[in-house]
């Protein structure tokens, strides 16, 4: 991942980042502390990272001492869309949906208190040492900004290192 914008004002650090070829926006409070809660912001395929409504969201976010990321997935802002991705999005979504959700602890409940399961689907995240479901590589976990990420060192190229 490389920076390609560092800006800080009124008390917020704003960086522009890229990962592959996916655009991001990184806000931060300027006295960002080690272990600051990071809140992902999504919006809809006509707007983009940058947007208004993004922007005013993570000024409160970071107000609050949160951080917040925000990222131009496939077909929104600047990405092309295509109809097979869009499909398969679709569906992802509405399987998580009927499986009431993704809760990793018991912050993250429904309104009666019940945890989601679409976490037991889940090909990646919290696997690390297991076997990769595709094809058996041990799953590898990275961490990133007090979060982690898993992935499959032979299925999932590495990102590119700017240089």
């Amino acid at each position: 991942m490389g920076y390609t914008t560092d800006t800080t004002y009124d008390g917020i650090r704003e960086r522009q980042f890229t990962v592959r070829d996916i655009p991001g926006v990184l806000w931060t409070p300027v006295s960002d502390g080690e272990h600051t809660p990071l809140v992902l912001l999504g919006h809809g395929g006509g707007l983009d990272r940058m947007s208004p409504p993004m922007t005013g969201r993570a000024r409160l976010l970071v107000a609050a001492g949160l951080a917040a990321v925000c990222i131009d997935a496939p077909g929104h802002g600047t990405r092309p869309r295509t109809a097979e991705l869009l499909g398969h999005v679709r569906d992802v979504m509405n399987d998580a949906l009927a499986a009431g959700g993704t809760s990793f602890d018991s912050l993250y409940v429904n309104v009666n208190g019940e945890s989601g399961y679409f976490d037991r689907s889940l090909d990646a995240y919290g696997r690390e040492g297991l076997p990769c479901k595709r094809c058996a590589t041990p799953m590898r976990r990275r961490p990133w900004m007090n979060r982690s990420s898993y992935f499959c060192p032979k299925c999932q190229r590495s990102p590119r290192v700017p240089s």
